[in-house]
């Protein structure tokens, strides 16, 4: 079954990437691609009621929310690098399930 909100077919290109992944490499600034995902999260927050699909248009405002976070990270990753993430989440990394600390 197509997953219509996370991965939509009608996005995806011949190469099998992604259109969201197109936008980002052509955005000028990580703040216009960021602008990109909250004007489609507000899209589909303002419209949920109005076309039957309530349930999938806020499914898609949440999915392009997590799509911000996701973004932040990669770029709070690309500034300080991995080790320094480590020691930020090292309290939470050591109580995971699977922790380093351990």
């Amino acid at each position: 079954m197509e997953d219509l909100v996370g991965h939509p077919q009608h996005y995806q290109l011949w190469d099998g990437s992604e259109t969201l992944e197109h936008i980002r490499a052509l955005s000028g600034s990580h703040d216009e691609f960021m602008a990109y995902l909250k004007g489609n999260a507000i899209k589909y927050l303002s419209r949920y009621q109005d076309k039957g699909t309530a349930d999938q248009d806020l499914a898609k405002a949440q999915q392009y929310i997590q799509f911000m976070r996701d973004e932040m990270k990669r770029v709070e990753f690309e500034q300080q690098g991995p080790m320094a993430l480590i020691e930020k989440h090292r309290e939470e990394l050591d109580n995971h399930e699977y922790g380093y600390g351990r």
